[in-house]
């Protein structure tokens, strides 16, 4: 590959890290506010100084806006976060927070003293990775409310900047430390998360876990994360709006359909279905427990015919189709699928992606106008 291929190539993979970075913190952010996950303040504050060393630091050796763009975005992602946590009140220093803060200042006050000392230059990425490195064990004691997901994306991203320095020196060179340790760090977090998720769980739902299985788990938590925020907005991202969505639509129905059906063959409510309707009829109900009874709750009059299809739209946004679909069926199983049942699965389908459709769509539409705009989409 000649000079001019290679330095191409760096750019285009140096901008879609930073894409895939950008779109990790808008959901993460995202999902912050609506309390969807619990994001760790303390370590949340040493990263974003780690951060701001690394990408000081970055600049200085590497002057190329288009290979720092992952290194801004990083921080300023992280800068947000912090100061989202701030608001919420939920920064909690520890002494292991303080280790990672006075490992940061010392780093940066030995870069002020010796600016130019290229071995003191080597290790400025130990502070973010003595932050990174609490996070990892805080994850893996127990669930943190974090999501799997989107580490793995800022994970990929890192790795990216690293084959787009690869290509842009033709070989190893030291700024490719940084992105090397943080993609191993960003993956041990990643592996962190999932096993305290795993853990807290089990702990949660052991006494339900014989019914229900493992079933939930991979299809809501791990199959439906990756359709929704990793194939929904590819598809939007490349073919647009419009095509987009009617191809990750398409998919949706074309693999729910046959869950369906075999869902209702398998006789096994590895959906936690009944588990729900039997929540319905508690005292003291939990907010699962209220969505049962909103679903079962018998409705006449004009409620029927006004509520009952708001109720329902509503239900589609926050949660699967396939289990909305379920939860609507008269009889849990049956000798055949009702055509009633069909068809409040398709109206689950229809409501279900065309409201996903639109909010990934405010995300992904202005990300492709701009790699369009820059010539690196077609």
């Amino acid at each position: 590959m000649n000079n001019s291929l290679s330095l191409q190539a760096a750019g285009i993979l140096a901008v879609a890290a930073a894409i895939t970075q950008l779109l990790g913190y808008c959901i993460y952010i995202f999902l912050l506010r609506g309390r969807k996950v619990e994001a760790d303040g303390a370590s949340w504050a040493t990263i974003t100084l780690g951060l701001a060393l690394n990408t000081l630091s970055f600049h200085s050796a590497v002057k190329d806006w288009n290979l720092e763009a992952l290194m801004l975005t990083n921080f300023l992602g992280a800068l947000i976060t912090t100061l989202v946590c701030t608001s919420k009140k939920s920064i909690r220093f520890a002494k292991a927070d303080y280790v990672a803060i006075g490992t940061n200042v010392i780093l940066a006050l030995l870069w002020l003293i010796w600016p130019e000392n290229e071995t003191l230059a080597r290790y400025r990425v130990v502070g973010l990775v003595v932050s990174l490195a609490i996070k990892v064990g805080r994850n893996s004691e127990g669930p943190k409310g974090e999501n799997p997901v989107i580490w793995i994306l800022w994970s990929v991203a890192h790795l990216m900047l690293a084959f787009a320095l690869l290509y842009r020196s033709s070989g190893w060179n030291e700024m490719m430390v940084y992105p090397v340790v943080a993609t191993v760090f960003y993956t041990l977090v990643t592996a962190a998360v999932c096993e305290g998720t795993l853990k807290g769980w089990l702990m949660e739902n052991k006494q339900t876990l014989a019914e229900v299985g493992t079933g939930l788990f991979l299809y809501e938590g791990v199959w439906n994360q990756l359709f929704d925020l990793v194939f929904y907005p590819w598809c939007i991202l490349t073919f647009g709006l419009t095509k987009g969505g009617l191809i990750a639509a398409a998919a949706s129905f074309a693999h729910v359909i046959p869950l369906f059906w075999f869902y209702n063959w398998m006789r096994v409510d590895w959906l936690a279905a009944t588990v729900v309707r039997s929540m319905a009829d508690d005292e003291n109900k939990g907010q699962l427990a209220k969505i049962a009874a909103v679903i079962h709750g018998k409705k006449t009059g004009w409620r029927k015919w006004i509520l009952t299809p708001i109720q329902f739209i509503g239900l589609t946004a926050v949660i699967d189709p396939l289990i909305v679909a379920v939860h609507y069926r008269e009889e849990h199983f049956s000798k055949k699928i009702s055509g009633r049942d069909w068809g409040v699965l398709l109206a689950s389908l229809v409501s279900a992606n065309g409201l996903w459709c639109i909010k990934i769509s405010v995300i992904m539409i202005p990300i492709r106008f701009v790699l369009q705009h820059f010539g690196l989409l077609h």
